[in-house]
């Protein structure tokens, strides 16, 4: 979950039922550094997809973990709502791509459907240095995630 507002992320486990609070900039290294990732686009026209008006494009974009080389579509919000190419770890094979969105709605959403679910367990990592944060997480979910199984 992301809450932009207070420039906060939050990571969950699922099967441990456990979550981290991180800043917007950690929460970019734990997902590949999307924040460091350079995209260039070219406009090809305009499609519907899913019911949506979208601009079609090719894209090329890379960064530290890897990069995405094919087209997008996005919907005049600037949401990707169809990819399709290859994504590739640096010096990797290229693995073929594909999503659509379906059921999109855009507006305003309850807040409670961004709240973290009561009694879970949470850690609060929003002031360690984002490179700090991906070998903390790395390093604690194993445990985190056994909590649960006792």
């Amino acid at each position: 979950m992301i809450h932009r507002d207070t420039g906060t992320a939050y990571f969950l486990g699922i099967g441990g039922k456990w979550y981290v609070s991180l800043s917007l900039e950690a929460a970019g290294a734990v997902v590949g550094g999307l924040q460091s990732w350079a995209i260039e686009r070219t406009r090809i026209g305009e499609e519907n997809v899913a019911g949506m008006r979208t601009t079609r494009w090719t894209a090329q974009a890379s960064g530290p973990k890897g990069g995405f080389e094919g087209e997008i579509w996005t919907n005049r919000d600037g949401i990707v709502v169809k990819a399709v190419g290859t994504v590739a770890a640096p010096g990797g094979n290229p693995s073929p791509v594909e999503m659509t969105l379906s059921h999109l709605k855009v507006g305003a959403v309850d807040p409670q459907m961004l709240e973290v679910p009561e009694g879970w367990f949470s850690l609060d990592l929003r002031k360690l240095p984002a490179d700090r944060v991906v070998q903390a997480i790395e390093g604690m979910k194993p445990m985190l995630d056994k909590r649960n199984a006792r």
